[in-house]
């Protein structure tokens, strides 16, 4: 059961990710009658990282986006064998 927040009146969530909470997780979420896609916002999918505590610098980063941008054919066909999208017609609009 999803806790009834009234200060949250919206929320941005990545296809991907709806995808598993409607599709894989144990508790399906995002089946909650309550719950409502008001705008899908089409988009050239991007995937990213975020870097913390010490690695939190220009030489770490530099350097992750190198291999992540050596590793995007890879990276790409990982995403597409493996995650799932949300269908939009699931939720009531």
């Amino acid at each position: 059961m999803i806790k009834q927040d009234p200060k949250i009146t919206g929320a941005l969530l990545d296809s991907y990710v709806a995808g598993y909470w409607a599709k894989v997780a144990s508790e399906p979420v995002l089946k909650n009658p309550d719950l409502r896609v008001g705008t899908v916002l089409d988009h050239q999918f991007a995937y990213g990282f975020v870097i913390a505590g010490i690695l939190n610098n220009e030489a770490t980063e530099k350097c992750m986006r190198k291999k992540l941008n050596s590793m995007e054919t890879d990276i790409t066909k990982i995403i597409q064998e493996k995650a799932e999208t949300m269908e939009v017609n699931n939720f009531p609009c």
